[in-house]
C-alpha cells in the first residue's frame, strides 16, 4: 500500500501546481464580463481571442488585480480539490477492502 500511497503524494503534487498555475492563468470574472462587453462590438480586423486579451489587459490597467487575495483563493480551492481526491481514493479503498471481506467470508 506504500507504493500507492507515494503515487498519490506524486498525482497530488502535480495537480496542485498544475491546477493552480491554470487558475491563476484565468482572467478574473469582471475581467471576463468586461471583455465580453467589449468584444461585443465588432472590432475589424481583430479576431475574438485578441480582442479578449486586448480588453482583459485594459481592464486590469484600470483595475489592477488583488494578488494576495487571488493567490489565497487559488491556494484554497487547490487544498480542497486535494483534499476531495484523498477522502475519494480513501473511500474507494475502504469499499473495496469491505467487499473483499464480505466474499472472503462466504
Amino acid at each position: 500500500m506504500k507504493g500507492w500511497r507515494r503515487i498519490g503524494i506524486i498525482l497530488s503534487v502535480i495537480w496542485f501546481l498544475g491546477f493552480g498555475v491554470f487558475l491563476l492563468l484565468q482572467p478574473p470574472e469582471n475581467a471576463r464580463a468586461y471583455a465580453n462587453a467589449y468584444c461585443a462590438v465588432k472590432q475589424p480586423g481583430v479576431t475574438r481571442e485578441d480582442c479578449f486579451s486586448l480588453a482583459v489587459i485594459d481592464y486590469e490597467s484600470q483595475h489592477p488585480p488583488n494578488r494576495t487575495g487571488i493567490l489565497t483563493g487559488v491556494f484554497a480551492i487547490d487544498l480542497l480539490t486535494v483534499a476531495l481526491g484523498w477522502l475519494i481514493a480513501w473511500g474507494c479503498i475502504a469499499l473495496g477492502r469491505w467487499v473483499h471481506r464480505g466474499f472472503s467470508e462466504g
